[in-house]
Formats: C-alpha cells, sequence, structure tokens
C-alpha cells in the first residue's frame, strides 16, 4: 500500500470507505426492513384473529376464515397445548355448556345474515369435506320453510358457510351463543417454526375449561420481498463502488495535476538554473501554498547561493591583498636588504598576517551564525558590557551617556554581545573626526544602544547596505582605516541572533548613528 501512488493511495482508501459503508449500511437496512415486515405481518395476524374474537364476543358461532391466497391460517389447541381441528375445537365450545347456546333462524340474521341467499356451494361439513345433494336439498328446504324458534340445542350435525365461517345446522339454523367465551390474558406470539409467525388468545369457557385459539401468518412474502431487495443490492452495490473509484480517480488526477508540474519544474531546477520557479496553480487551495512555498524556498536557496558566491568573491580578494603583501614585503627582502633588514620586514609581515587572522575569525564568526549555532546561554547585562567596552583604550575616547543604576538584562551570549559592541565602537572610532557618544537605555520590552560619531556619516541610500558583507562605500566613510569590512555584517547577524535588529541613521551630533534594539529579559 505504501508503494503506491497518492492518487492511488487516495482512490484505494475512499472506494474501500465507501464500500464498507454502503455494505454496512445495507445490512442495516435488510435487517430493518425484515424486522418491519415480520412486524406488519404478525400486525395483520393479530388484527385477523381480533376480528375473530369480536364475532365470537358478539355471540356470534363460528370458525375461523381466512384468506387462502395470503396462506393465513387458524389453528386450535387445547388446555394441554395439543393440536386440534375445527369439529373438534366447536365441539368444545358446545360440550362445554349445552344450555348456553341458541338456534335461531337464518333470516333472523339480517342484515349480517344470509336467510334466502345461501348458495348451495358455499355450505361445507365442519370437517371441510363436500354435502351430498341430499345434504344440501334437505338444508334448502329447511330455509325455506324455517320459522322464528329460539331454544336450546346442540347441533349434531353442523355446516359452516365459506365466506364468513357461520356455523348451520342441517336444518338451516344459525348457532349463535347465548353465554360468550371470555377471552384470558394477552394475545402471545406462539413459536411455530422460522417459516411462520403466529399469535393465540386464550378462550375461557363456560364450564372453566379453556381453549387457545391462534393465527399463522407464513413469512414466504417477507423472505421473498427480502431476497429482492438484496439482489437489487447487491448487483448495485459493486457497480457504485466502481463509479465512486472512478470520480476519485479522475477527481485526484485533476487535482494532483499541478502537483505534477511542480515536480517536474523541481527536478528541472538545478544549482545553475535558480533563477527558474515551478508553476503556482491558479486555485487559492493548498497546492497553490505548496507551489508559493517552494518557490520561497528557491527565493532563499538563491538569495543564500548569490550570498556565499559574494562572500567567496569577496573573501578572496580581501583575503589576498595580505597574502600578496607579505609575499611582496619578503621578495624585496631576499633580494634587497641585508641582515639588519629583516627585523623591520618581519614587523611588515606580521602585520599583514594579524589582518588576515582577523579577517578569517570575522568570517568563521559568520559563518557560524549563518548556520544558527547560537544558543542563549545565560542573562546578561548589557549595561555592564557597554561600561566595559567604552573603558577600553582608543584613539577617540568614546562618551558614554547612561542611566545610573540601570540594569539592562537580556538573555544571550556574552562573548558575542562584546564583539557586537566592539565593533560598533570600533567602526564609530575609525570614522569620527573627534567625539563618539555610547547612549543606552532601556524600554519596557527592549534594551536599545545608540552609538553616535560625528564623522562624515552615511548617506541614506547606503543606510541598508552598509550592513551587508565587505560593502565599500564612497567618499570619506570608503577610506581604509583599518577595518575587515565585516565588523557590521556581524553586528547585524548577532542583533539577529539574539532577536534583535541593528539599523542605521543620523547622529544628532553630525555623522552615523547605528542602533542596536535587543528584547529585554524578565
Amino acid at each position: 500500500m505504501s508503494q503506491l501512488g497518492l492518487r492511488a493511495r487516495l482512490t484505494v482508501f475512499v472506494t474501500a470507505t465507501f464500500a464498507a459503508a454502503v455494505v454496512a449500511g445495507a445490512w442495516v437496512a435488510l435487517d430493518r426492513i425484515e424486522a418491519s415486515l415480520v412486524a406488519d405481518t404478525r400486525s395483520n395476524a393479530e388484527q385477523v384473529l381480533g376480528d375473530y374474537l369480536d364475532t365470537i364476543n358478539g355471540g356470534t358461532a363460528t370458525v375461523g376464515v381466512v384468506d387462502e391466497e395470503v396462506g393465513t391460517q387458524f389453528f386450535y389447541r387445547d388446555a394441554n397445548g395439543d393440536s386440534i381441528d375445527e369439529r373438534e375445537y366447536f365441539q368444545l365450545l358446545f360440550s362445554s355448556a349445552d344450555d348456553e347456546f341458541s338456534a335461531v333462524f337464518s333470516d333472523s340474521l339480517a342484515p349480517d345474515g344470509f336467510a334466502g341467499t345461501i348458495d348451495a356451494e358455499a355450505l361445507v361439513g365442519l370437517d371441510g369435506e363436500p354435502l351430498s345433494d341430499e345434504e344440501v336439498a334437505a338444508i334448502m328446504a329447511a330455509l325455506e320453510a324455517a320459522e322464528p324458534f329460539q331454544g336450546p340445542l346442540v347441533p349434531e350435525d353442523p355446516f359452516i358457510v365459506e365466506d364468513s365461517g357461520q356455523v348451520v345446522t342441517a336444518e338451516g339454523v344459525a348457532v349463535q351463543f347465548a353465554a360468550n367465551p371470555i377471552t384470558s390474558g394477552p394475545t402471545e406470539v406462539v413459536d411455530l417454526g422460522d417459516d411462520v409467525v403466529a399469535v393465540s388468545q386464550t378462550l375461557q369457557l363456560a364450564d372453566g375449561s379453556t381453549v387457545d385459539v391462534g393465527v399463522s401468518a407464513p413469512l414466504q412474502p417477507v423472505t421473498d420481498s427480502i431476497d429482492a431487495f438484496a439482489t437489487v443490492v447487491w448487483v448495485s452495490v459493486p457497480v457504485l463502488v466502481a463509479m465512486v473509484a472512478g470520480v476519485t480517480w479522475l477527481a485526484t488526477s485533476r487535482a494532483l495535476n499541478p502537483v505534477s508540474g511542480i515536480s517536474a519544474q523541481a527536478r528541472a531546477i538545478s544549482a545553475d538554473r535558480l533563477s527558474e520557479r515551478v508553476p503556482v496553480p491558479e486555485a487559492h487551495d493548498e497546492i497553490h501554498e505548496l507551489a508559493e512555498t517552494v518557490n520561497g524556498m528557491l527565493d532563499r536557496i538563491e538569495a543564500s547561493q548569490q550570498r556565499q558566491r559574494r562572500l567567496v568573491s569577496d573573501a578572496s580578494h580581501e583575503l589576498r591583498s595580505p597574502v600578496a603583501a607579505s609575499r611582496a614585503q619578503l621578495e624585496v627582502a631576499l633580494v634587497a636588504n641585508g641582515p639588519d633588514d629583516w627585523a623591520e620586514t618581519a614587523k611588515v609581515v606580521l602585520a599583514e598576517q594579524q589582518n588576515l587572522s582577523s579577517l578569517i575569525d570575522d568570517l568563521l564568526m559568520l559563518s557560524r551564525l549563518d548556520e544558527g549555532e547560537f544558543r542563549p546561554q545565560s542573562d546578561v547585562d548589557v549595561a555592564e558590557l557597554v561600561e566595559a567596552e567604552v573603558a577600553r583604550p582608543r584613539p577617540v575616547r568614546p562618551h558614554i551617556h547612561q542611566r545610573d543604576g540601570l540594569e539592562a538584562l537580556i538573555e544571550g551570549d556574552v562573548r558575542l554581545l562584546e564583539r557586537l559592541l566592539r565593533n560598533l565602537v570600533d567602526n564609530a572610532v575609525r570614522h569620527a573626526e573627534s567625539a563618539v557618544e555610547v547612549t543606552l537605555h532601556r524600554t519596557t520590552d527592549s534594551v536599545v544602544v545608540h552609538v553616535d560619531d560625528d564623522g562624515p556619516g552615511v548617506p541614506e541610500a547606503h543606510r541598508r547596505a552598509v550592513f551587508e558583507r565587505f560593502t565599500r562605500l564612497d567618499e570619506a566613510r570608503d577610506r581604509d582605516r583599518g577595518g575587515s569590512g565585516l565588523g557590521l555584517s556581524i553586528v547585524h547577524e548577532v542583533a539577529a541572533a539574539h532577536g534583535g535588529t541593528a539599523t542605521c541613521g543620523e547622529a544628532p551630533i553630525g555623522g552615523a548613528r547605528f542602533t542596536v534594539e535587543l528584547p529585554a529579559g524578565v
């Protein structure tokens, strides 16, 4: 997986996530749909059972009638829980209290009855067997001659009407209850196997015995519906997954195309082509930000390379001067001088070597600062460093302006801060006509040092350039007064390493003012 490209990984991740979500959702949906359909089937069975119980409670003697096309069936159980058929069930109703039933002529059942309209084919035996022609003729004749009658009845050979479940006798008399069975307890769910859902109700008969009446409904329609839905789901899921994979691939390809351009251009950029930049897409998104970041990095690399090249060039030039001067002195001494002149030659060569050593030290310090080797070491009192630096003997003695008892603590490196102050004061002394002033004060957040001289000053156009390495200014400040050309560069870098700034301006006494501002400690 980790060896795949970003485009492939995104496609695999999105597709796998989508597929997992769809499959999980489909399973949940199937489970809930199945539960809902089973609940609906159970509710329908309860409704059928409730309608039948309403008929029983209304005093009409019937057996359960169901829609054979739906597959719903009534079932009966005696007090022992054993299954019984319709005839046994009805006989339990009659045998429980023979004198609790009455028979009325069918025409008294209007408007729900069937007087005068009974179809012979609608009558069957309670056992479900077809009637003989003689039985049908006897029943029809009895119906035509029926008169109102009511009295105790124990049907010996009852029949039922198929479409209503109504029980009639062989004489065409409909059977009704004089005292109704009583429902006992709530409707219960009965386990008849996984293929059906069933509910039952216990009836308490007049003699105190009980019989259970139940309705079962097949779950085949539920299973068929679930199978049909599952087929649709499992056929459509692969198609949807494939579509999502394709869309994800195309979308990531389009989104990552600018990255390909950036990568190709970045590979083409070499050390001698640092001026080139990667393309920046128009959309202001993360890739736009990446391209801008890469170009910013290239800007910094190019600037660093230019500084390095300029440093190497300037350093080579500066190093060549003391080396050439030393060599010239030695060559002249070898040719013209006698033994007594070697001491003087040695002094000249030693001075050039000292200049060379100082230049090398400055270059090394700048290199370390460029590499970020600086780490704050301790709390430093800048006021003490200023006093010590001003006290050093110089051709022009600086004058210090400092508040009494001022404590100017910062977090930094003593050695670097001493070098910063020494370079500032030495620079001012080299260019001063007669006066150098050092001012120190502290604000709420910073420690500020001003070093002023009354020399020719620095033109405004060059006040930033003086902090660049080996910068040469024209006119008075271009005179060679013993500097290496790196002193102010070191001041700038040391200040930046401490989180501060170094700037150049105009001094109140007429020359240049160099200001260093450093963040104050706690």
